[in-house]
C-alpha cells in the first residue's frame, strides 16, 4: 500500500501518517528524503548549515526556494522524488506540487492520496511553495477538531478503506 499524504503546512500531515504507523505503514517526510538526497549538499553551503536537522527545522523560513530546489530536482520525471522515497516507504508525506501529484497519479505511484484539513483553525499556506487543492486526492480527513477525533477518523480511514481492499 502506496499512500501520499498532502495539505496546507501545519495542517496535521506528519500526525496523520504516525498515526497510519501504528498500522504497519512506514512513513517518509518529503522535506527530511530531500535534504538526504540532495538539498543539503545544495543549501548547506549557503546557509551555513552544519546538520540535516538544522536545515529541516529552517525549511519553515525558506520554503518557496525548497519548492522550486524539488520541482528542479523533478525536472526531467516530475514523479522522480516521490517513486526514489517509495522504495523506502509506505507513506509521501507533504507532496507541494500539481505537475508532481499530477505525474504521480499519471505513474499510477499512490493507491490513496490524503488531504489533511484544518482550514477551521489554521490558514493555507502561501501559493508561493504549495499549489495542489483537495480535489485532487481521493479522501479528506478532518483535523479541524480534537487529537482523539483525528486519531480515530485515521482509524476509520484505516480499516474501512486500506485493511477492506
Amino acid at each position: 500500500m502506496k499512500l501520499c499524504i498532502i495539505g496546507h503546512a501545519r495542517h496535521g500531515k506528519d500526525t496523520v501518517a504516525h498515526l497510519l504507523e501504528r498500522y504497519g505503514l512506514k512513513t517518509q517526510d518529503s522535506s527530511r528524503f530531500a535534504l538526504r538526497k540532495f538539498l543539503f549538499a545544495q543549501l548547506a553551503p549557503k546557509y551555513s548549515y552544519k546538520s540535516i536537522n538544522e536545515a529541516y527545522l529552517d525549511r519553515v523560513n525558506r520554503r518557496a526556494e525548497w519548492y522550486e530546489a524539488i520541482r528542479e530536482y523533478n525536472q526531467l520525471d516530475r514523479a522522480r522524488l516521490a517513486k526514489e522515497l517509495l522504495r523506502e516507504a509506505d507513506i509521501y508525506v507533504g507532496m507541494r506540487d500539481l505537475e508532481e501529484i499530477i505525474a504521480c497519479k499519471e505513474q499510477g505511484i499512490f493507491d490513496w492520496i490524503i488531504w489533511v484539513d484544518a482550514s477551521k483553525r489554521k490558514p493555507p499556506e502561501d501559493k508561493s511553495s504549495f499549489n495542489i487543492s483537495p480535489d485532487l486526492a481521493n479522501v479528506v480527513i478532518n483535523n479541524n477538531d480534537t487529537e482523539e477525533q483525528l486519531e480515530l477518523r485515521v482509524g476509520y480511514f484505516y480499516e474501512k478503506m486500506i485493511a477492506g481492499l
